[in-house]
């Protein structure tokens, strides 16, 4: 990276700083999504409501969509439960020790998860994105084929016949700029994806990542100079100049599909949803030549976890 050298000056310390960024609610591009119910023909409606909650405290603001598909040719009914909303990336300065050490929490990585409690009836049947993505930017739209199964199309289709299949009003879409996404080891009972990152550039140095390491400057991820005179605190890489999910958070918009038989005595499901954000402790100090980096990982976790109530006979779902 580029080095340069700068007069000392005197600042406070970014604990409270445009670092502790806010955090950012997701703008809603759903609108094609319309609560109340829907006939789409041959004998089936669709009902969607959301439902929204916001944890100020861990900064997570979560937005649930939620569509049962009651197609009475089927012996069973479906619900698609999208999850939104924005968890902050609360890239910040956290600590300062004189003006040669300070640390940095940074999110390395975002989840969300879905979990049935094992003696419920209903059953998780597919999940959207189905497999690990490493583009920039995931995009589908999810249809109804009238034989009890969700499929989904990439192309970008939005409502309407698409082949064989119906829309059904959601096209999921988020964009993960140095992250990928892992799809965590999905069951009938429990589902996740963890937004993990992958690397970055650094002022057109790197790519570095969590383990990058170099004998001298130790990990450059973060550094803003090698040799630079400011303090500790004020050598980290300005936040608009690394990825928009370290400041701004990531915008989640993922999708999992419920079955419920029509002849199951209980017709109530209880289910739990996590929204999370793991932080990594970056540290910069000076060795009397020069600046060094260190990276420890999963040094904290944020959790923000809700059980909703489903009401298949209603169809209605509830916090």
């Amino acid at each position: 990276m580029k080095t340069r050298t700068v007069s000392l000056v005197t600042s406070t310390l970014l604990v409270t700083s445009i670092l502790l960024n806010p955090i950012a609610h997701a703008a809603d591009s759903d609108i094609n999504i319309k609560p109340g119910t829907t006939d789409i023909g041959s004998n089936t409606t669709i009902k969607t409501g959301d439902l929204v909650t916001y944890d100020k405290v861990n900064g997570m603001h979560k937005k649930i969509f939620y569509s049962f598909i009651d197609d009475k040719n089927h012996n069973k009914k479906l619900l698609v439960i999208r999850t939104k909303g924005t968890i902050a990336g609360q890239y910040r300065v956290y600590s300062e020790e004189g003006s040669n050490k300070s640390g940095l929490a940074w999110p390395s990585a975002f989840k969300v998860h879905l979990e049935i409690p094992d003696n419920e009836a209903a059953q998780i049947s597919d999940y959207y994105p189905r497999n690990s993505i490493d583009t920039k930017e995931y995009m589908s739209t999810l249809n109804y084929g009238f034989n009890g199964s969700i499929s989904a199309d990439d192309t970008g289709k939005i409502g309407g016949q698409i082949g064989g299949t119906v829309s059904i009003g959601h096209t999921l879409k988020y964009v993960q700029p140095d992250f990928k996404t892992i799809l965590e080891s999905p069951t009938d009972k429990k589902v996740g994806w963890k937004v993990i990152f992958n690397n970055m550039m650094n002022q057109n140095w790197g790519p570095y990542d969590r383990d990058s390491w170099n004998p001298i400057y130790g990990n450059q991820l973060f550094m803003k100079t090698r040799n630079g005179s400011m303090k500790a605190s004020e050598n980290f890489l300005d936040p608009n100049k690394a990825s928009s999910l370290l400041s701004s958070g990531f915008s989640p918009d993922f999708a999992t599909v419920l079955v419920m038989d029509r002849k199951a005595q209980n017709q109530q499901t209880n289910i739990d949803i996590v929204y999370e954000r793991v932080r990594d402790d970056y540290q910069l100090h000076w060795t009397s030549t020069n600046w060094k980096g260190t990276n420890t990982k999963d040094k904290w976790t944020d959790r923000s976890s809700e059980r909703y109530k489903i009401d298949w006979k209603k169809e209605e779902m509830t916090n």
